[in-house]
């Protein structure tokens, strides 16, 4: 059961689905004390991690909707994910190009963007993975699942932090843009 390609397909989402959240939490606080921002701007940042907190508001249109042109050819679960992850890198990306120093809400802004297209990306997997599993594989799925979340939030949190060591903001947060290009490979 553990090597079935569903469950190892939704442990990859999994990775692909918790890597973005301590990047605009407590990676990105590093980030920023390093930068020189106040603790109290620091602390407003919470703000950008809002998306998680209410993606129940869209989660219905992106269950009921399909989008167009791209969700004719892949199918409706499929073109999401990739809208959401193409979203998701690109941000991730623009993210760590800006400078929080000089141009705070440009990150902030960028920042929010990751935990929209992050959001969005965990109300997809988890509609996939209650279609994909059978009944007899709940268990095994929804472990999975966790685990590859806890894999992705080590890889953003302790990864991301020694790679800042010897590395600028903009490679480490490039770098884990391509963990979440795993993810993109799975929904293939």
């Amino acid at each position: 059961k553990l090597l079935d390609r569903r469950i190892l397909a939704i442990f990859f989402l999994g990775i692909s689905s918790g890597l973005p959240f301590l990047l605009t939490l407590s990676t990105l606080s590093f980030w920023l004390t390093q930068s020189g921002v106040s603790k109290t701007a620091i602390g407003m940042f919470v703000v950008v991690t809002l998306p998680y907190t209410f993606k129940f508001l869209w989660g219905p249109l992106v269950d009921r909707y399909s989008l167009p042109i791209i969700g004719k050819l892949l199918g409706k679960r499929r073109s999401w994910a990739l809208f959401a992850q193409t979203l998701l890198v690109l941000s991730l990306v623009g993210l760590g190009d800006t400078d929080p120093q000089n141009h705070l809400l440009l990150t902030a802004f960028m920042a929010f963007l990751v935990a929209l297209s992050s959001a969005c990306q965990d109300i997809v997997v988890e509609a996939y993975r209650i279609e994909i599993i059978d009944e007899d594989q709940y268990g095994v799925a929804a472990s999975s699942t966790y685990l590859g979340y806890r894999m992705g939030m080590l890889i953003s949190g302790y990864v991301a932090l020694y790679l800042s060591s010897f590395l600028e903001w903009s490679d480490v947060y490039s770098i884990m843009a391509l963990f979440v290009v795993l993810g993109m490979i799975t929904v293939f």
